[in-house]
């Protein structure tokens, strides 16, 4: 049947597009259920970030990263961080 319309588009892979002037789209033959739906879906969640402690002060941080509490990076330190401000209160 080849028509006015029946040119035929392809995509990136070659397959085609359109037959007798209309689109052909993929299509899922059946209906998935509840249950191969959540199967799939069993890996599509979020990893919680991965902490260590700094083996200095003990605050939580990323592995292989400097501390941001005392800036030191495997027993050196990289940053030399200012003291906290004490506050007014106690300065009396």
């Amino acid at each position: 049947m080849l028509g006015a319309a029946a040119f035929v588009l392809r995509d990136f892979l070659g397959r085609r597009l359109e037959v007798e002037g209309r689109i052909v789209m993929a299509n899922p033959k059946r209906r998935h259920s509840h249950s191969r739906t959540r199967m799939r879906r069993a890996h599509d969640s979020i990893p919680k970030p991965l902490l260590g402690s700094c083996p200095k002060c003990g605050q939580k941080n990323a592995p292989h990263q400097i501390c941001g509490y005392c800036g030191y990076y495997r027993g050196v330190e990289v940053i030399k961080m200012e003291a906290e401000a004490e506050p007014a209160a106690e300065k009396k």
